[in-house]
């Protein structure tokens, strides 16, 4: 239910996946406009930082980590940033999603 995703205020900073995200184009021109990136920082984090600017919004962590896992596991999310390091939310991943192992990348570390 992507509608869920649309509408935040929140003033938690720990959200920054850029990997799979929903942008407003709008938001980002004026974003840009206003502070231009020194890509002094990956691009998603600075998005993230300076959306509140252009009166944008970021979902929540507590939201956030259903739509797309990066470092913090949730059981059943849309989509995957970044696989977890740890191999048992990796295997939790897989059993939900097999089609995950096809991207990653060697072995689970153990």
């Amino acid at each position: 239910n992507s509608c869920a995703y649309l509408q935040y205020c929140s003033k938690v900073d720990f959200v920054g996946n850029g990997g799979f995200s929903l942008r407003t184009r709008s938001k980002i021109l004026a974003l840009l406009a206003l502070h231009p990136s020194d890509n002094k920082l990956p691009e998603d984090v600075w998005y993230s930082q300076n959306l509140r600017r252009v009166n944008g919004s970021v979902a929540p962590v507590d939201v956030a980590k259903t739509f797309s896992v990066e470092s913090i596991y949730y059981e059943r999310p849309l989509a995957v940033h970044r696989f977890p390091w740890r191999c048992t939310p990796r295997e939790k991943l897989f059993e939900t999603c097999p089609e995950a192992m096809m991207v990653i990348k060697g072995p689970c570390q153990k």
